[in-house]
């Protein structure tokens, strides 16, 4: 097994969920990989690219399984997983893992957010004593507000975008039991 060499040593902490499966593990992940959009330039014959909605890889007994698509949201999780067989079926385990891309998002827009309302508590500052007395306070309403608005409108998009990408990965989730009851599925 090349899992341990692969840092995906299975343990209680590492895969937190499983799914019993009726099927053996190579139809299992034979039934995945038809069901997955190949990365690269191949196309296979009959197949039209671009009409799957998962992408991902599957690597002798591990899968790595992700939306795919322009519109595809970023909050979503990749489902990272293996398969074992027993005496009767096999075990699918897996977790979820956040994407590079997510935290990157989520980090910068908070970064710039912070920046902006840097920027324009001290361009408040620095002008106070050029600003006529009686538009001070709708001044600083705009100073301080703005950011504060722009903060608010991050936060709420990233929870709708998050709350979407729950969806998603629930999707993602009942794809891998359809294929672990042994329901062969086309895309």
């Amino acid at each position: 097994m090349d899992l341990i060499k692969d840092n995906l040593v299975p343990s209680v902490d590492g895969f937190n969920g499983s799914i019993e499966a009726i099927v053996n593990s190579q139809d299992f992940l034979e039934n995945l990989a038809r069901t997955l959009e190949a990365p690269g330039a191949v196309i296979q014959p009959g197949e039209i690219p671009g009409r799957k909605i998962y992408a991902g890889t599957v690597n002798g007994n591990r899968f790595k399984l992700s939306r795919t698509g322009a519109f595809a949201n970023p909050c979503c999780k990749d489902l990272v997983g293996y398969i074992e067989d027993k005496r009767s079926g096999s075990i699918v385990r897996y977790r979820l893992e956040n994407r590079p891309m997510t935290s990157f998002f989520q980090t910068s827009g908070l970064v710039a957010i912070i920046c902006i309302a840097i920027f324009s508590a001290l361009a408040f500052v620095t002008s106070i004593k050029y600003i006529p007395p009686a538009s001070l306070g709708m001044v600083a309403l705009f100073a301080v507000g703005g950011p504060l608005v722009t903060l608010i409108v991050f936060v709420l998009f990233l929870n709708l975008m998050e709350a979407s990408g729950e969806s998603d990965q629930e999707e993602m989730l009942d794809h891998i039991k359809k294929l672990a009851a042994g329901v062969r599925v086309s895309s």
